[in-house]
């Protein structure tokens, strides 16, 4: 979860770099290493190994960290385990970070595991953070920065307490993390279409739930953030256009070119040539 191009630190406002959600493999690892932008990442329904600072902590399932700007850190996972992956990387504006004390604690105090309850509720404060930066709404910006923050507040709640009582935000219908969870995992296998019925028997009724939810159909949800990557990969010179398309599911390079034109304005080649102008920080268009 990497993205291709150098975006400023010092943004007028706090910008999504990178997000998603897919299941890891069994004996994956992410070796050491670091971002110059600051992260949150959950690791549900299985333990795993994270790797932080020079330290191997094995973890139960549901285990958090959130790091900063230059802290080293991985994970890897041994011949059973198999977590999902929630993962968060953004730019901080100046003061974001105001009155939340977790920007004191030390890294150890920032890696701990997060209980069933309290891992629903992030993943459904994912899900909504996901959706808003993929919709074109008023005050977007604003926005990304609440939720973000809304985010860390939880944290620090739920930071050494058992109970759920300090949650901030209730979880949202298991039926509707399902849906998510089918479109991050469409979008992580370049998968071109969806199988809702796998995971949701019942999504002919959820959809509209889904709809009524975050503003969008599921299959809508799934293009907007297939665009957003798109924009990642066509950061990276190396990758043609129609291996972009490929990448993310388009067996087709005209299908890729119309979905993109119609989401973002203008086709994948002339947004390539002006990406710098598409990616300025301070208008908050950052990939997700």
């Amino acid at each position: 979860m990497s993205i291709g191009t150098e975006i400023t630190s010092e943004v007028p406002r706090t910008g999504i770099v990178t997000m998603g959600c897919r299941a890891s493999k069994v004996g994956e690892i992410w070796p050491w290493h670091a971002h110059d932008y600051d992260e949150i990442c959950l690791f549900s329904d299985s333990p795993t190994t994270l790797l932080v600072e020079g330290e191997e902590l094995r973890m139960q399932e549901n285990s958090i960290y959130v790091l900063f700007a230059g802290e080293r850190h991985g994970f890897r996972n041994d011949g059973r385990n198999q977590p999902r992956i929630w993962a968060i990387h953004y730019h901080p504006r100046e003061g974001f970070y105001d009155g939340l004390p977790i920007r004191d604690w030390g890294v150890r105090q920032r890696v701990w595991c997060l209980n069933r309850d309290q891992s629903a509720s992030f993943q459904s404060l994912f899900s909504r953070l996901s959706a808003e930066s993929v919709n074109e709404l008023p005050c977007k910006s604003e926005a990304i920065d609440s939720l973000l923050r809304l985010i860390l507040v939880s944290l620090i709640r739920w930071r050494g307490r058992a109970d759920s009582s300090s949650s901030v935000v209730r979880p949202d219908d298991p039926e509707l993390l399902a849906v998510w969870q089918a479109i991050h995992a469409s979008l992580a296998q370049g998968a071109g279409d969806l199988r809702f019925q796998e995971e949701c028997p019942n999504y002919d009724s959820v959809r509209h739930k889904f709809r009524r939810t975050y503003g969008v159909s599921p299959r809508e949800m799934l293009t907007r953030l297939r665009i957003e990557r798109a924009k990642i990969l066509l950061a990276d010179p190396k990758l043609s256009i129609k291996e972009v398309g490929s990448r993310l599911g388009y067996l087709h390079h005209n299908d890729f070119t119309r979905a993109f034109v119609r989401e973002v304005g203008v086709t994948p080649s002339h947004w390539r040539i002006n990406q710098r102008k598409f990616t300025d920080p301070s208008d908050n268009e950052l990939a997700s």
